[in-house]
């Protein structure tokens, strides 16, 4: 049987839903473990499969450092339990540790492939990512969708060729809605339909800078008179409740119109905001080019998807006709698609393919994610 040795960097959030999924799937075809830093909650779980957990710790915080620290250690790991094939989970992040190794890599005849969540926004990254594709350091590799896949093959030619296989960011989150004593959710409790006017816009996920929520605020500013209500449902990072609390201030009309929740959510009270709402916002930057963990949601709970039409993202929308796009950054486009949003739900309208929006679900499927993995895996 196959050996494998999954790698990653982060054990937390979305990675670490990714990861485990992808070791259960593959667990019966091939003899898998799993290196990275400490997460108690899915030591059970991997010991139910008989999948070894090995876990790292550095005591670095600089994020170069950190990665090199464990890359380091995993590969003293692999090495004395002779493993040759192993699956890096993140390989946006670990360009540089897998460059400067390259030399040990190819010596140890190790057999590299990796998960690529986002194209390199800097040149550099871009360059080494060009570097290990043609010198075979990276075997073969997994994006997220058919435009992340033309785009590298585009960018480095036949070196990429028939090297990048697409993946499409599976749906992982239990459907069934998380209720407490009283049969109420966090959503629920939330998104109350007797006090908040309807469409209800759901903004999730962590409040980083290139999620856009400052964008997003700025496109709401001029609907005032509209019904709706926006949802911003996340934990703070570069932005948080302060900044939402001085769009209120300035803007004293909207307290009735913006609810926040701004703190991490649970795996289990995710999937109820995305039954409850009735269109997911995506007022992501320019430099987010990958997949969306709340656009996968959305799109699995029937939602409507406004979001960039650049990307992954803005290409899956327009393939699939999973909702509208806007120019991404242009706030005055975005306000116009929320707009036209907000009249359809008034006139029961829209250009949705509920056919096109079923393959998309079989392709997020968890089931295609583990058959499409196994595939990947058995033609190495």
């Amino acid at each position: 049987m196959e050996r494998i040795l999954l790698f990653d960097t982060i054990n937390s959030g979305h990675r670490l839903r990714y990861n485990v999924a992808l070791l259960e799937g593959i667990s019966s075809s091939f003899e898998t473990a799993y290196v990275s830093t400490a997460h108690p909650q899915i030591r059970a779980q991997l010991q139910q499969l008989n999948i070894p957990y090995h876990i790292l710790t550095t005591a670095f915080k600089h994020y170069l450092m950190h990665d090199l620290s464990l890359f380091v250690q995993m590969l003293m790991y692999a090495v004395r339990k002779k493993y040759k094939q192993i699956h890096i989970a993140s390989l946006d992040s670990l360009l540089i540790a897998l460059s400067l190794f390259s030399p040990v890599l190819y010596l140890l005849r190790f057999k590299i492939t990796g998960t690529l969540h986002w194209y390199p926004h800097r040149k550099s990254k871009a360059w080494l990512l060009k570097f290990l594709i043609q010198a075979k350091i990276i075997n073969k590799m997994v994006v997220h969708g058919d435009f992340m896949k033309e785009l590298i093959v585009q960018k480095h030619g036949e070196a990429a060729a028939g090297r990048v296989f697409a993946i499409p960011y599976p749906h992982l989150h239990d459907k069934e809605q998380h209720e407490d004593g009283h049969g109420r959710s966090e959503a629920s409790e939330l998104m109350d339909d007797a006090r908040y006017a309807r469409p209800f816009l759901l903004a999730f996920g962590g409040l980083r800078h290139d999620k856009g929520l400052d964008l997003l605020l700025e496109a709401i500013e001029p609907l005032g008179s509209q019904p709706f209500t926006l949802f911003i449902v996340g934990k703070e990072e570069d932005f948080g409740q302060a900044d939402i609390e001085r769009f209120l201030r300035q803007n004293p009309s909207f307290r009735e119109k913006i609810v926040y929740k701004t703190e991490y959510i649970a795996d289990r009270e995710v999937a109820p905001f995305f039954k409850l709402c009735d269109a997911v916002i995506l007022p992501y930057r320019k430099v987010f080019t990958g997949q969306s963990g709340p656009f996968t949601e959305g799109v699995a709970n029937g939602k409507w998807i406004i979001g960039p039409d650049h990307g992954e993202i803005g290409y899956t929308i327009r393939e699939y006709r999973l909702g509208y796009t806007f120019e991404a950054e242009d706030v005055k486009d975005l306000t116009k698609k929320i707009t036209t949003f907000i009249a359809l739900t008034r006139n029961h309208d829209g250009d949705r393919s509920e056919t096109r929006r079923h393959t998309y679900l079989q392709q997020i499927s968890p089931a295609s994610f583990v058959k499409n993995y196994h595939h990947f895996f058995m033609a190495l």
